[in-house]
């Protein structure tokens, strides 16, 4: 691995650098594992936020579990947060 010209050691904190390819050719399988990520996101607040007309009791009972998990779990408001803001590389 290379240094960018200019850059002081140590000042990528771990970024890729010139000639390291490593973060790139793994970059189709990290890209399609965070897609899905975020698609399953999307669909479980899609589910969570908004009725479904002819939604059935057991479908909204789901829904407000789904809110009581969040509102009341620190697990579920971390995986909230993070899905929300985005997950790490």
């Amino acid at each position: 691995m290379t240094r960018r010209p200019g850059s002081r050691p140590g000042a990528d904190c771990g970024a890729a650098t010139i000639g390291d390819e490593a973060l790139l050719d793994a970059f189709p399988e990290t890209a399609r594992h965070r897609m899905w990520k975020a698609q399953h996101f999307s669909w479980w607040m899609t589910n969570m936020l908004h009725v479904e007309p002819g939604a059935s009791d057991f479908d909204r009972l789901w829904q407000i579990g789904e809110l009581r998990t969040v509102v009341k779990s620190g697990a579920g408001r971390t995986y909230l947060a993070e899905a929300y803001t985005g997950w790490p590389l």
